[in-house]
């Protein structure tokens, strides 16, 4: 025998020792037991189906704690949108440029102080990531830190929003 067939063999053999040999198919589970449905659940009759998202910001403005949430997204992104010359529908476009970029982050930043929900969930209302609303939020506190003049338009625009909250209409 050669010696590179004795080393092999060595190998082998110490491979076995070890627990490395050939590999065993594992047994079979055994099949799990049938679960039969304990209650047929059947769907509440009275409770209104909404498909729309309109109708759905009907009926959750309506059941609403307006001290624990005072607003909903879409109303921030309705807001800022308004206050921009802009549809809503902009704001959660795709486009980068700068005259819907800032209108967008200005409208996360609100969303985070104002309608009390997580970064993805706001993420989600924009069709963003949470750390695309991370850097919104970020970015607008350092231009608000660095510009008086860009904080005074900031500040007006958040007394405006609770201005809406007091009692009157966003539209």
């Amino acid at each position: 025998m050669s010696l590179v067939a004795e080393l092999h063999a060595e190998r082998k053999a110490r491979l076995l020792r070890l627990g490395f040999g050939p590999k065993v198919p594992p047994a079979p589970l055994p099949e799990p037991p049938a679960i039969e449905p304990a209650v047929e659940i059947e769907p509440a009759k009275d409770l209104p189906q909404h498909d729309d998202e309109r109708d759905w910001l009907i009926v959750a403005s309506a059941n609403r704690d307006f001290a624990t949430y005072p607003f909903l997204v879409q109303e921030i992104q309705r807001f800022v949108a308004k206050r921009f010359g802009m549809k809503r529908t902009h704001i959660m476009s795709p486009r980068r440029s700068p005259d819907i970029t800032l209108p967008r982050q200005i409208a996360m930043f609100l969303s985070r102080s104002y309608a009390l929900q997580s970064l993805p969930e706001i993420g989600r209302r924009f069709k963003r990531d949470h750390t695309t609303v991370l850097h919104a939020i970020r970015k607008i506190e350092r231009m608000r830190a660095q510009d008086p003049e860009f904080n005074s338009k900031i500040s007006a625009l958040e007394q405006e929003l609770e201005k809406t909250h007091a009692g009157e209409e966003l539209s």
